[in-house]
């Protein structure tokens, strides 16, 4: 049975990783400091995306004091503008590209907040699909979010898997769909748009294409040579 891997925690000062068996520190591997659980929340984990200093704060807040605290809900585009996927091309050698919307949010376990508060993405989701649909170079789209758990423990977890843009859930199912992956103290930082295209319309490497030629040539060489010897 194969190990089970320790969860790694990439922050600005380093990798963190539990020490595992029956200590409750973190270590920097880059650095090799140690550090106890409660401080590492503090600085990276549960607390500090929550917003708080310590546990007892965390238990002591009422739920007004939460929502303060949580990360504000926004949708900041790695594009300059959506529509550009409607004329989106392949790199070359690649049938896929990802476009990554920054969506920061939190799931508290109230659904009928969360549904509110996702709904201002609902315009933008639908514009992406719509230009999306309009490029005819895509076969295929799919949909992760990614984030972190109430722990801190990093996630991208699937919305909806590969699927022809047609046929693509509009934002209803989409948002139904996204609140069955999450739980509660969740925090997603990021929804992606996994973007595959017909295999035609990838460019190809000349360098590739170049060296494909010499092997059929060294190949119909080596064929002429077989015959004469006959």
């Amino acid at each position: 049975m194969a190990k089970r891997q320790k969860p790694e925690y990439i922050t600005a000062d380093g990798v963190w990783t539990p020490m595992g068996g029956t200590s409750r520190n973190f270590i920097n591997r880059d650095t090799g400091q140690i550090i106890p659980r409660r401080q590492f929340d503090k600085r990276y984990g549960a607390l500090a995306k929550g917003g708080f200093t310590s546990y007892e704060s965390k238990t002591d807040a009422s739920p007004e004091d939460i929502r303060r605290a949580r990360p504000a809900f926004n949708r900041p585009s790695q594009l300059t503008s959506n529509r550009k996927l409607s004329s989106l091309n392949p790199l070359t050698e690649k049938q896929s590209r990802d476009y990554a919307v920054g969506v920061s949010g939190y799931y508290s376990g109230n659904v009928a907040e969360f549904n509110a508060e996702i709904e201002s993405f609902r315009q933008e989701y639908t514009n992406i699909l719509d230009n999306i649909k309009k490029n005819k170079k895509i076969i295929a789209i799919a949909v992760t979010v990614s984030g972190s758990n109430a722990t801190g423990s990093p996630f991208t977890k699937t919305v909806f898997r590969l699927v022809v843009p047609k046929f693509a859930p509009d934002f209803n199912r989409f948002r139904a769909d996204l609140l069955e992956q999450l739980y509660e103290g969740d925090v997603f930082t990021s929804i992606s748009f996994h973007i595959r295209f017909y295999e035609k319309y990838i460019p190809r490497s000349k360098r590739k294409q170049e060296v494909k030629r010499i092997r059929q040539l060294k190949s119909k060489r080596e064929d002429v040579k077989k015959r004469t010897r006959k």
